[in-house]
């Protein structure tokens, strides 16, 4: 339908003194915005430096703003329960070893392999591609992806 149908609809609906009314769809005008981090354990740091380095270089320029930190297994869960805590809503890629994985606080609910926080509105994105001694080009793609 053209603008000058709507007009002349709106005209004569003015015109009959019937007054408008437009629903709108609430969850179209909710836009969470999310804050991007990445976490990687520091021991992955060590082992893999030139991959992290140019995958970061390559995220920063796409997403300038987003927060990178290198912690340990320990300081990665306490960030994890941290989160739950603030205001904010955070998307994070954590790059961690097997043990994190199994030590997730029970909150974080896992499907299709991506957890999400049942008390807030955080997404968690793990990726334990960086363990083993050899990266292949297999599995640069599934950090990449």
């Amino acid at each position: 339908m053209s603008n000058d149908n709507y007009l002349n609809k709106i005209n004569l609906l003015k015109l009959l003194k019937a007054d408008i009314y437009i629903k709108k769809n609430k969850h179209l005008f909710e836009k969470n915005f999310y804050h991007k981090q990445v976490i990687i354990n520091d021991i992955l740091k060590k082992k893999h430096y030139k991959l992290i380095d140019n995958f970061l270089s390559a995220a920063k320029e796409f997403y300038p703003n987003l927060i990178v930190n290198f912690l340990s297994t320990d300081d990665i869960l306490l960030r994890i329960e941290n989160l739950k805590e603030l205001d904010k809503n955070y998307i994070s890629l954590i790059f961690c070893d097997k043990d994190t994985l199994n030590n997730l606080p029970s909150y974080l609910i896992c499907h299709d392999n991506i957890y999400k926080s049942n008390l807030n509105k955080n997404i968690f994105l793990f990726n334990t591609s960086l363990v083993s001694d050899n990266i292949s080009n297999d599995v640069k793609k599934l950090i990449w992806n």
